[in-house]
């Protein structure tokens, strides 16, 4: 028989036959599902990262609450005040009650002296701002270093999870010291949100992302999961592959670096088979039989040129991560469907990889605005301070800076109350904004009642000008402050300081300058613009600044 023509085309068919199988098979095996799978694994890794980030946000928000009523004058005064003294009772009543936090979302927070004795501990509902009893945090089942903190920066806060007697917590804490940072701390400021539905409910629709949080003591009991589960390997992966019920897990850990939590969330389903030899591939194996029978030699060149060129394409994309490449889809056939389903699954990684960008920009928008003025803040300021410095040092070009300080602004929170004062606050922003509009300029609250902005390209005497228009837009807004002995509206006090950058100048040094002209018009008598001495800001090696 394999002696006849027909016998030498069926032991070729059969040959041709056999080796088409084994080929698909090895590529569907060390190739395409690898392939696949690793981009399984990118998706799964980009859900759960998208839960930790909401986390690590919620807690970026309770350090933004805490150090601004730990760096605040009233927070101050009030730890060096007797408890029964008039004022530290009403600060307790307006400016510690729950109305004053209803959009903060805490459920309470706790004033330790330097000694770590409890000066007042105060528990709210983080939705309707009222007390909450059924929540008494008591202080002493907190760790001490979680009320210690490791560094002496005012300007800093150090949060995380830890066990409390009410449950597991999210906390940040800092430093109390006054606005102007030059007299000791007077203790700690802690601000706690317990970890419960709502809180759970607030991280799900950051990430977009359903989850669920076992506690471990209770996933350790679960057999499937026990298998699973040891300290070591938590710690070592990112999160366990998926179960038979396509959920996700990993570990969640407390301040300490103890594992608390068991994160589990449901993965994207699977868009592909993992069979060897799908339908797809089958009937592009009968189809391939078929035309080797016709035409061997041309099927195979064509067949072998068309699984290596997508099995390049895959290999790029597994070892590149580019999921812009697509695999070869115009012959229009079975092998054609298969990847188009590919390229499908490639345009979903895509997509999901481009939302999660957007995500990312959308929360690190929110960590550089100011939660009362809307407008940036300090974090903003000090890196788009240096971006400016540098740029302009590089063409050496001039630079200013202006601190702002609302004046008698205490007197105002003292009289008309702290949601006046924040309206006030937010009105001086507005008024502050609206006149810097190039793209060398911007206006960011520095803290408390001060605000910071940064002129570029711009000369001393026109930096002068700036600020008297702002100190004159201010007083425009001709907001009434009837206790304010320099006028009988809401003014501000303005230091400058310019000079031309130079890498060799620490440009914190003009910041200071600044600091110390606003203590100038401050000094007399308010409502003023004053600029700072340029014989005080000395380049090293290169005497005085001209």
């Amino acid at each position: 028989m394999t002696n006849t023509i027909t016998g030498r085309l069926l032991l070729v068919l059969a040959v041709g036959l056999v080796m088409i199988f084994l080929t698909q098979v090895a590529v569907r095996q060390y190739v395409e599902l690898p392939a696949l799978r690793q981009l399984e694994y990118n998706s799964d890794a980009r859900a759960v990262n998208r839960v930790r980030s909401a986390f690590v946000e919620q807690l970026r928000g309770l350090e933004r609450v805490v150090i601004d009523y730990a760096a605040w004058d009233e927070s101050y005064e009030f730890m060096g005040e007797p408890r029964d003294d008039p004022h530290a009772q009403s600060f307790l009543r307006n400016d510690v009650g729950g109305a004053a936090h209803r959009n903060t979302r805490v459920n309470g927070m706790i004033f330790f002296s330097a000694a770590r004795e409890v000066v007042h501990a105060t528990a709210y509902d983080p939705y309707s701002g009222g007390p909450a009893p059924e929540l008494p945090l008591d202080p002493t089942s907190l760790a001490d270093d979680v009320i210690v903190l490791r560094h002496d920066d005012p300007q800093l806060a150090e949060s995380g999870l830890t066990s409390a007697n009410v449950g597991i917590i999210a906390f940040a804490v800092a430093h109390i010291v006054d606005s102007s940072e030059q007299l000791p701390s007077r203790g700690t400021l802690l601000f706690w949100r317990l970890i419960d539905a709502a809180f759970t409910a607030d991280i799900a629709l950051v990430a977009g992302v359903h989850f669920e949080l076992i506690p471990l003591e209770r996933a350790l009991g679960i057999p499937e999961l026990a298998a699973k589960i040891d300290s070591r390997r938590i710690r070592e992966r990112d999160f366990l592959p998926r179960d038979v019920d396509r959920n996700l897990h990993w570990a969640l850990f407390d301040y300490a670096g103890k594992p608390i939590y068991l994160v589990r969330q449901p993965a994207e389903p699977r868009e592909f088979d993992e069979g060897l030899l799908p339908f797809p591939s089958m009937i592009a194996f009968l189809s391939s039989g078929l035309l080797l029978l016709l035409l061997t030699v041309f099927f195979s060149r064509s067949f072998v040129q068309r699984l290596k060129q997508g099995t390049s394409v895959m290999r790029d994309i597994r070892h590149g991560g580019d999921f812009g490449h697509a695999l070869p889809t115009t012959a229009g056939d079975e092998l054609s469907e298969m990847f188009s389903h590919f390229n499908a699954l490639l345009r979903h990684i895509r997509d999901q990889e481009q939302d999660l960008k957007i995500r990312n920009l959308a929360l690190a928008e929110i960590s550089q605005r100011d939660a009362v003025t809307g407008i940036h803040n300090r974090r903003y300021f000090d890196e788009t301070f240096d971006r400016f410095w540098r740029q302009a040092a590089r063409g050496g070009r001039s630079i200013s800076v202006l601190l702002i300080d609302v004046d008698h602004f205490k007197a105002f929170n003292d009289n008309y109350g702290h949601q006046k004062g924040d309206d006030v606050l937010r009105q001086v922003a507005g008024a502050l904004e609206d006149k810097l509009h190039r793209a060398t300029e911007f206006v960011a609250r520095y803290g408390g009642e001060e605000f910071g902005v940064v002129l570029s390209e711009i000369s001393a005497e026109d930096a002068l000008r700036v600020a008297e228009s702002l100190r004159a837009a201010v007083m425009e807004l001709a907001i009434p402050h009837e206790h304010s002995p320099c006028a009988r509206v809401v003014t501000i006090s303005v230091g400058v300081a310019s000079i031309n950058a130079n890498m060799r100048f620490p440009h914190l040094e003009l910041v200071r300058v600044a600091d110390a002209a606003l203590y100038a018009a401050k000094g007399q008598g308010r409502n003023r613009v004053e600029e700072g001495g340029r014989h005080r800001m000395v380049i090293p090696n290169q005497g005085k600044v001209p």
